[in-house]
């Protein structure tokens, strides 16, 4: 992740067995999960709170991503979704108040994953300022 206009947006990576992976965007671009809060899902709010940060509104994004949330839909010159091999999670699903570390959430297991380039892995945008809560 790396600063860009008061918050920090970057690719999501999990750190397991020595190795770097990424994370499906499967179940993160939903609005299944927005009814916690009115900028973002849940996922996103355990993710950036691993991190020691909160999601950032979707209408105080940095203005070179397309936010949904605080997860962005993919490279904001290409159109085209981040792709980041391997992938570690898939169909990750969080609940704030159950999971404070997104390798408690539930998803499809280590490693089992049928993500494709079209979907793409997330980024994430957080602030460590306090967003807008």
């Amino acid at each position: 992740m790396y600063p860009d206009e008061g918050v920090v947006s970057g690719l999501l990576q999990i750190f397991r067995n020595g190795e770097w992976g990424s994370v499906c965007m499967t179940g993160w671009n939903s609005r299944e999960y927005t009814s916690l809060y009115d900028y973002s899902g849940a996922n996103a709010i355990v993710a950036c709170g691993q991190l020691g940060m909160v999601p950032v509104p979707q209408r105080q994004g940095p203005s070179s991503y397309p936010p949904i949330g605080s997860v962005t839909l993919g490279d904001p010159i290409t159109r085209k979704p981040y792709w980041v091999q391997p992938v570690f999670m898939d169909r990750v699903r969080c609940d704030p108040a159950r999971h404070k570390a997104l390798h408690e959430c539930d998803f499809a297991g280590w490693g089992v994953t049928d993500c494709t380039e079209e979907e793409g892995v997330v980024a994430l945008i957080c602030s460590k300022e306090g967003g807008g809560e």
